[in-house]
C-alpha cells in the first residue's frame, strides 16, 4: 500500500472535537486505477491509503519506509497516528495471521519515480523517499546527490523537465478536502529546482488555480507553458506560466475513449506527443493557424506509460505496462513514422514509465513497479542494470 499524509488544521484534529472521536475508515472506488482508496483522520494528519498493483506486490508483508529527512525533529508522527495507520492497514487486509510480528526492514532496492539524462551524460534518478541519485556517463555505481523538498511528494509526480541547470517537476496530489460535486479535491504544484555541483537547490513552488486531478504533464519552456491531462477522457489543458494566477484552459480533446497516461513536448519540432487510450495509442499534436492538429502515429501499444525521443536517430521509444516491454518507432522523415517494433520485452519490466535518451543513443528506463533501472542500446542490448541504491 502507498500511504500519504496531509496535515489537519487545528480545528479539524479529532482530539479537539467533541469527545475526542475519530473518523471511521472511508472507502472510495477510483475508476482510473480500478482500486479502492481508503482514508481517515488521525490525530494530526489525514491519511490516504492506495493499494499498489504490480509484480512486486504479491507478498505477505508490509514495508513502511520513513526516511529521516522526511521527519524534521522526529515529531509525533510515530505516536498515535502511527498506531491508527497500522490499525487501518489491518482493517483493510481483513485479518492478521497468528504469530505475525513487526520487524525493521532496511530495503535498499530501487523505487524510481523520475529519470532525466543531463547534457553532460549524467543520469539523475529520484526515488519514492525524495532522494535523488546520479549515475555517471561511464555507467558506474549510483551515488547519492540530494533530496527533493519535503513538499515534493514523488508518488504524486506527473511530469519532469530539464532546462540546462534548471529542472521543473509537476505534482498533483489530494488535499484531503472535497469539491462541491463531492469528488476529491486536488492541488497541482510546479516545483523549480536548480542543479548544483553539490546537490539540489529547490525554488518556490507555484500552485495552479485548479482543484482537478491531473495524471500527466509536459513542459514547453520556450513558451512558458505546461500541458496537463486528467482522468476524464483524452482532454489536454494548457497553463501559461507567465500569468499571475495560472489557470488550466482547454487545449485539445483528442477523443473520448480512455485517458492520456503520458505526454512529452518535443522542443525541436514544437510537437506534443500524447500516449494512452484503450487501444494503446500514440498521438502527435502540432499547432497551426487553425489551432492544434492531432495525428495518430501508432496504435496497439498496450498500456503506454512512458515516452522518449532520440532526435539524432529519429526514434520514439514507448514504455508499455501491459506487455512489460519497450516499443521502438523509427521516424525517417518529419511526420512519417514506421510501424512499431519491440525493442525489448523482459520479466523485469512491470511499468517502464520513465524513459530518456543520452547523446550516445543509450536509452535509460526506470520502472518503479519492477524496481529496476536499465540502460539499453538502440538495438535493445542491456548495457547496465541497477536494482539497488546507496542509502546515504
Amino acid at each position: 500500500h502507498e500511504v500519504t499524509a496531509q496535515p489537519l488544521a487545528p480545528d479539524q484534529q479529532p482530539a479537539r472535537l467533541q469527545g475526542g472521536s475519530r473518523d471511521f475508515l472511508d472507502t472510495e472506488f477510483d475508476p482510473v486505477s480500478g482500486q479502492y482508496v481508503f482514508s481517515f483522520n488521525g490525530e494530526k494528519n489525514r491519511f490516504t491509503i492506495r493499494p499498489l498493483t504490480g509484480a512486486a506486490n504479491n507478498t505477505p508483508y508490509w514495508i513502511m519506509q520513513v526516511p529521516r529527512q522526511l521527519i524534521p525533529g522526529h515529531s509525533g508522527f510515530f505516536t498515535s497516528d502511527t498506531l491508527r495507520l497500522i490499525g487501518s492497514l489491518i482493517q483493510i487486509s481483513g485479518a492478521v495471521e497468528m504469530g505475525v510480528r513487526t520487524e525493521l526492514v532496511n530495503d535498499s532496492r530501487v523505487r524510481p519515480n523520475s529519470l532525466q539524462v543531463l547534457t553532460d551524460g549524467r543520469v539523475l534518478v529520484s526515488d519514492a523517499s525524495r532522494r535523488v541519485y546520479e549515475v555517471h556517463s561511464d555507467r558506474s555505481s549510483p551515488r547519492f546527490y540530494g533530496c527533493l523538498p519535503a513538499t515534493a511528494d514523488p508518488s504524486s509526480n506527473i511530469g519532469f523537465q530539464l532546462d540546462g541547470p534548471q529542472a521543473y517537476a509537476a505534482i498533483s496530489r489530494p488535499t484531503g478536502k472535497s469539491t462541491r460535486k463531492g469528488t476529491d479535491e486536488y492541488e497541482t504544484l510546479l516545483f523549480p529546482v536548480v542543479l548544483e555541483e553539490d546537490g539540489l537547490a529547490p525554488g518556490k513552488p507555484r500552485r495552479l488555480e485548479s482543484t482537478e486531478r491531473f495524471l500527466a504533464a509536459a513542459f514547453d519552456l520556450d513558451n512558458q507553458r505546461v500541458f496537463l491531462a486528467g482522468p476524464e477522457g483524452k482532454v489536454i489543458q494548457q497553463v501559461v506560466l507567465g500569468e499571475k494566477k495560472p489557470v488550466p484552459e482547454l487545449f485539445l480533446e483528442v477523443s473520448d475513449s480512455g485517458v492520456i497516461s503520458h505526454m512529452h513536448y518535443h522542443n525541436e519540432t514544437g510537437a506534443l506527443l500524447a500516449a494512452g487510450g484503450e487501444d494503446g495509442e500514440l498521438w502527435r499534436l502540432t499547432e497551426h493557424g487553425a489551432g492544434p492538429v492531432p495525428t495518430l502515429i501508432a496504435t496497439d501499444l498496450g498500456w503506454p506509460v512512458g515516452l522518449a525521443i532520440d532526435d539524432e536517430r529519429r526514434i520514439i521509444y514507448v514504455g508499455d505496462a501491459k506487455g512489460g516491454r519497450i516499443w521502438r518507432i523509427d521516424c525517417p522523415e518529419p511526420g512519417q513514422c514506421n510501424e512499431p517494433t519491440i525493442l525489448l520485452q523482459a520479466q523485469m519490466f512491470a511499468s517502464p514509465s520513465e524513459l530518456d535518451v543520452a547523446d550516445d543513443g543509450t536509452l535509460w528506463v526506470a520502472d518503479r513497479e519492477g524496481r529496476v533501472i536499465v540502460a539499453l542500446s538502440p538495438e535493445g542490448e542491456v548495457l547496465q542494470t541497477i536494482t539497488e541504491l546507496p542509502r546515504e
